[in-house]
């Protein structure tokens, strides 16, 4: 079965993807710093 997404739609997933895994660095980084791990789980 032939993927319904295009070659330019898989970019834009990888770069979405690379963008939330940035995202998600940063702001752990700052929820560290902010309260201990107790708090976040």
């Amino acid at each position: 079965m032939r993927s319904w997404l295009g070659d330019s739609d898989r970019g834009r997933l990888d770069m979405t993807r690379e963008q939330m895994r940035s995202w998600l660095g940063d702001y752990l980084k700052k929820d560290r710093r902010q309260e201990t791990a107790e708090d976040l789980f």
